[in-house]
């Protein structure tokens, strides 16, 4: 028998690994096209419906509770049935929802179909994250998820891309008739060429000579006469995956992953929905402000490309606690730069590196922190729980506007969650030992 973990350490990252984490990317793809279109969307639709903008509220509510419900409820079906399968409905039921979008013509049609659009897309991030850690050596698994992630800021791009060519050209219905047919095409290229998590197989038993068959691609000298097993320290959870994530010491661990990704998805919602109005409020022209803001995507860029290989090198956690420390001194001192455009942009570009970089650097890390039959339903309620941080967020700082906050009074609010996110993961890696952490990846948090 071969130790599969040992042997995908060993060896060197192959054009099959890297093929499989492009694959994943593509998916994360769809749901930032779909994540940033709607927003443009909308403008479109108030026009062509003759509604006000506070009518669209439940249209954003309803798409994020879908993302919220299906990260939850596909993490445990995709820990018991494998993550391709999964993968591959989400893309489809995404796309065919989308294209159902097409024929709404009321807010409450279309608030339903979001909510579904939602769900259907909810398995997605949370297994493409989730494979492609379990295809990763060690030494770069969290720099490799974290570039993997960065399919996400694209697809965001992309959808800012595609809203400001389609819609004015012919109508808001394309936006949906892209992001339904780019998913049906994918789901067909997954079902043709995306292989099961090895991990997975190895851990349930099954299957192996299909996991023989991705082991040769990997490393093809190991087992030349493929006849060899493949096992890793892990069997494949039984019963109530979720209530296994509070078993075997795991509760505090679980309990502050949560915290994490709240208090992140929270600011980093809070600030991309208000920070150039604030700054427009202060005193720079509104295009300016808007301009300036461009640069918190482009730190946040950054981070996912460059935390990881940090994270990877040195004590996770505590690299991720001192990321969040940094992005709450950076939003607090916002508030303090008034309308000096050159510290406005030092400002954001750092904020965005560590406020979205943080999030992809955390999610990378929740995929260690789960053995192989219980991963997927970790990342998928640490996901859920924060898409409800991205739901509140933009609420609290509506709240906080229209009870006459500052400038100065709104980032040092703002900025609060930053310091709950850093003391999680300060505590997650000051108490590791008494967490017990399930795998071998979590050595020196």
């Amino acid at each position: 028998m071969i130790d599969l973990e040992a042997l995908i350490d060993q060896s060197r990252l192959s054009r099959f690994q890297v093929f499989v984490a492009v694959l994943c990317a593509a998916v994360l793809l769809v749901d930032g096209f779909d994540t940033m279109a709607i927003g443009f969307v909308a403008p479109a639709l108030i026009k062509a419906w003759h509604i006000n903008r506070a009518a669209m509220t439940p249209v954003f509510a309803a798409g994020q509770v879908g993302l919220m419900l299906g990260s939850m409820v596909v993490g445990p079906l995709a820990d018991r049935y494998g993550r391709r399968p999964v993968m591959i409905f989400s893309c489809f039921a995404f796309g065919l929802l989308s294209l159902a979008t097409m024929s709404a013509t009321s807010i409450g049609q279309l608030a339903v179909l979001r909510f579904l659009t939602g769900f259907g897309l909810g398995g997605g991030m949370p297994n493409a994250l989730a494979l492609t850690s379990e295809y990763m050596p060690s030494r770069v698994r969290v720099t490799a998820t974290m570039v993997m992630f960065c399919g996400f800021s694209l697809g965001a791009a992309l959808g800012g891309w595609a809203v400001a060519q389609l819609i004015a050209q012919h109508g808001w219905q394309a936006v949906f008739l892209i992001g339904g047919v780019v998913p049906l095409v994918l789901s067909v290229a997954l079902a043709l060429l995306l292989p099961e998590s090895m991990r997975y197989f190895a851990a349930a038993g099954t299957h192996p000579e299909r996991l023989r068959r991705y082991v040769s691609r990997i490393a093809p000298h190991a087992d030349p006469e493929r006849r060899a097993t493949y096992v890793i320290a892990e069997k494949k959870a039984k019963g109530f995956v979720v209530r296994e994530l509070f078993n075997d010491g795991r509760t505090r661990l679980t309990l502050l992953l949560w915290t994490i990704t709240f208090m992140v998805l929270l600011d980093l919602n809070l600030l991309s929905n208000w920070m150039s109005v604030i700054l427009h409020d202060s005193g720079l022209r509104l295009e300016t402000a808007a301009t300036v803001t461009i640069g918190y995507q482009i730190g946040g860029a950054f981070g996912n490309l460059l935390l990881g290989r940090l994270v990877d090198r040195w004590s996770p956690f505590l690299v991720l606690a001192g990321t969040y420390v940094i992005a709450f001194i950076g939003i607090v001192s916002l508030g303090f730069a008034g309308t000096n455009v050159v510290l406005l942009c030092a400002l954001i570009f750092l904020v965005g590196f560590c406020v979205i970089g943080g999030v992809g650097a955390s999610d990378a890390l929740v995929a260690t922190c789960y053995p192989t039959g219980m991963r997927v339903t970790g990342l998928g309620w640490v996901i859920g729980v924060g898409r409800l941080g991205a739901v509140i967020g933009p609420t609290l700082g509506g709240l906080s506007l229209t009870m006459g906050a500052s400038a100065t009074s709104f980032f040092a609010i703002g900025a609060l969650p930053m310091l709950g996110a850093a003391s999680a993961a300060w505590a997650i890696h000051v108490n590791a030992r008494q967490m017990q952490p399930t795998t071998s990846s979590m050595r020196g948090v």
